[in-house]
């Protein structure tokens, strides 16, 4: 299961990077897409990144906080799939109209996350 670990971790990582460095294209080429997609469709892929995190978690030496973050990530896809499309919409709508400060601050958050479970599968 660390390779489960290592594949998140590296994916947030090089996601965090790339806000980082390219905030525009990422804002036109992915988060305008985002827009238009249905939330309940996009409620499965945190339910499955959260399940990862929650069955990897032993492998890590920070398995609380594993845990934890699987949970959230359970619950958010739980949220986008049971509560109402409206709703989910606007939340969705009102975080892609953040600033480009934002999401550099966001990417700094996604890259140390990274960073932070790759340093607990060290441990």
């Amino acid at each position: 299961m660390k390779w489960v670990l290592f594949g998140i971790s590296m994916l947030w990582i090089m996601a965090g990077a790339l806000i980082i460095l390219k905030t525009e294209m990422v804002r036109r080429k992915f988060f305008d897409k985002l827009k238009m997609a249905i939330p309940k469709k996009l409620g499965p892929i945190p339910i499955i990144v959260g399940g990862l995190l929650i069955l990897s978690a032993h492998a890590s030496s920070q398995d609380i906080i594993i845990f934890i973050l699987g949970v959230l990530a359970v619950l958010k896809g739980v949220f986008f799939m049971a509560a109402p499309e409206e709703k989910v919409k606007r939340l969705i709508d009102w975080w892609l109209a953040g600033s480009d400060r934002m999401y550099k601050g966001w990417g700094i958050f996604m890259m140390l996350l990274g960073v932070f479970i790759l340093g607990t599968m060290i441990g």
